[in-house]
């Protein structure tokens, strides 16, 4: 468990470079456990979506402009979050009025650099799972991140997930190959969506992908607007 959680600090650290990462101060530790003092934040992305309910396309791909930077990082020095979702996306306001924020990638605990591409331990939260996780691959890839993602952006525009979640391994690739509840109506940001929730992992956007497509759609609708 030091081990784990040293490794973790120090990847906190690394993360700290960039806004769009919850800032690591210091840690001490005691008797039976570390103390780590980081960033306060005022809330996270769960509890703003709550508040909110559905976000627009613009806003989304704003979120997700925001966090690239450190998704770049970690895909580059082939780190996997393991864990992204609304709940780990912490939200600082910059000023009194709430109606602008930046959004922070926290709990980088199940977090780890990958063995020459690869991963083997099956961790994180069901609902935002890759289906090859689900399944109980042997190993697997950073882009179950892209997934995860695609998942997170899903719930974000629908204010729902985009399948049902499977009672057990037979039915994961009944559910997940089919077609989602609903098209976006933003056609970009469909477009993404679907790219970034394929089954198969070789069928998936890229990382490198995904950068420029995001990028992309957020050009555009400041262009609508």
């Amino acid at each position: 468990m030091k081990k784990a959680l040293k490794r973790e600090i120090e990847l906190i650290k690394r993360m700290s470079q960039y806004e769009n990462s919850v800032k690591f101060y210091y840690y001490f530790e005691e008797e039976k456990e570390y103390i780590l003092v980081l960033e306060l934040c005022d809330t996270d992305l769960k509890k703003l979506s709550e508040a909110k309910g559905r976000f627009t396309s613009s806003e989304i791909l704003s979120i997700m402009e925001g966090l690239n930077k450190p998704f770049k990082y970690m895909h580059n020095n082939g780190i996997l979050h393991r864990d992204i979702k609304p709940e780990n996306i912490m939200i600082k306001y910059v000023d009194s009025s709430k109606t602008k924020f930046i959004p922070k990638i926290a709990d980088y605990g199940i977090s780890r650099e990958l063995d020459n591409g690869k991963a083997t331990t099956i961790l994180g939260t069901p609902r935002y799972m890759a289906p090859e996780l689900l399944l109980g691959a042997d190993e697997y890839t950073d882009k179950s991140d892209l997934f995860s993602i695609g998942v997170l952006v899903y719930k974000l525009y629908f204010n729902e997930f985009p399948f049902k979640m499977p009672k057990n391994n037979k039915e994961v690739k009944e559910f997940y190959n089919a077609k989602k509840k609903e098209d976006c109506e933003d056609k970009i940001l469909d477009d993404l969506l679907n790219k970034l929730l394929a089954f198969e992992p070789e069928k998936r956007i890229s990382w490198e992908e995904y950068f420029e497509q995001s990028k992309i759609g957020r050009a555009s609708c400041r262009e609508r607007v």
